[in-house]
């Protein structure tokens, strides 16, 4: 991920970075959502998008997070004693 953090700032790769890693998010949501640093290293993505007015992209990138979020039931059973 800083791999490509540090490929985002190259102008001939932007549109390779952005395409990568919205694919990795649109496929592999968990792989974010369970590790806090992978979203922070999402939220410095979503700040390099903005920074280069790609706002497009941005707008997938969100969309990938809306599609992927759905709310989730736990039931947790316990054995009675």
């Amino acid at each position: 991920m800083e791999f490509l953090l540090r490929m985002m700032n190259e102008s001939r790769s932007k549109d390779r970075v952005t395409r990568v890693l919205l694919l990795w998010v649109n496929n592999h949501i968990l792989d974010f959502e369970n590790d806090s640093k992978m979203m922070e290293f999402l939220e410095d993505f979503e700040t390099l998008l903005e920074q280069n007015n790609m706002s497009g992209q941005l707008r997938m990138l969100n969309f990938a997070f809306a599609a992927k979020a759905k709310d989730r039931t736990v039931t947790l059973t316990r054995p009675y004693r």
